[in-house]
């Protein structure tokens, strides 16, 4: 591949990076069409990725107009006429899949709530690491869906509670803040929670 300003070069190829960056993800996009014309003599290979691609790139626009979105829908629909090439290679067994499932739905979203440009997954994975990593890692790994029910159901517990005790002692802080100003008040006389 020629340099040139603003490619990333993968020196090592891209299987051996086990951690993503959205960074990484966008710089692969640039010249992954490109690299897959010279190593696949599958025709359909090439315009299910290029279609795929097309799809995240106009996903990723931050205003849309009814040609966007229809070339989003044509993208998408391609895409899904041409992905049996990669079941049939033997990359993958299905795309019954969370994510491949939600790309339907993104045309009637930016209808409904407008362009995509602030969405991204870190919501979903910090929720993947607060209620599963954590909740797996509290467990001795044995019988650990029940444990980890039950430990989820502490922590929820715990957050409920320290909730009342904010809301019933006048929404004091962990720092105790209300108790330095308000010293002649009710607030003031009650002890830190933390």
């Amino acid at each position: 591949m020629p340099i040139h300003a603003g490619l990333h070069h993968f020196k090592e190829g891209i299987s051996k990076i086990t951690q993503w960056t959205g960074a990484d993800n966008k710089q692969l996009q640039r010249v992954f069409v490109t690299v897959l014309i010279g190593t696949t003599p599958n025709h359909d290979v090439v315009q299910a990725s290029r279609a795929l691609l097309d799809f995240i790139s106009l996903a990723q626009y931050q205003s849309h107009t009814d040609n966007t979105l229809l070339g989003l829908q044509h993208a998408l629909n391609e895409f899904h006429a041409l992905k049996d090439v990669f079941v049939n290679l033997g990359c993958c067994e299905h795309f019954n899949l969370p994510k491949f499932h939600s790309l339907s739905h993104y045309v009637d979203s930016i209808r409904l709530f407008g362009s995509l440009d602030g969405f991204n997954t870190e919501n979903s994975e910090y929720l993947h690491i607060d209620y599963a990593k954590k909740a797996y890692a509290a467990s001795n790994r044995r019988d650990y869906v029940i444990q980890m029910t039950r430990w989820l159901t502490c922590q929820e517990a715990v957050r409920w509670f320290k909730m009342y005790l904010t809301w019933r002692l006048g929404g004091l802080t962990s720092d105790c803040s209300a108790s330095k100003h308000n010293d002649d008040s009710d607030a003031g006389s009650a002890t830190c929670l933390n």
